[in-house]
């Protein structure tokens, strides 16, 4: 089953016994993972529909591998309401809770995986 990278180690952390492995691939352990959540903050617009449109854009333009085809996917896949509180919660999530640590701490096997456009995040 695949799972977003906060809610499966949230989960894995409160139920240890019940999973195997954890394999996160770049996904928000870290607050400087949150580069485009934090675009809710930094680009505040009128109206949630307001918001992805400029967010998408801002997503498109991106150099980074992939980016555009995830901007492409955004409109089928989330509803524009849904943006303000998804990237709020990963934001105070990745900024207070202790998620590098909860990862690192797990008993089970475990991998982070990222490409070399992200080598830089710690």
């Amino acid at each position: 089953m695949r799972w977003g990278g906060l809610t499966a180690l949230l989960l894995t952390h409160e139920q240890p016994d019940r999973i195997l492995r954890s394999i996160n691939i770049e996904r928000n352990i870290a607050p400087e993972d949150c580069f485009l959540s934090r675009q809710i903050i930094a680009h505040p617009a009128d109206t949630p529909a307001g918001f992805v449109k400029a967010f998408i854009d801002r997503v498109r333009h991106r150099a980074e591998y992939g980016f555009g085809l995830y901007a492409a996917a955004l409109p089928a896949k989330v509803r524009d309401m849904s943006y303000q509180p998804i990237f709020t919660s990963m934001l105070g999530l990745s900024g207070d809770a202790p998620l590098m640590k909860m990862f690192t701490g797990l008993s089970c096997p475990r991998a982070f995986i990222h490409g070399a456009q992200n080598r830089h995040l710690s």
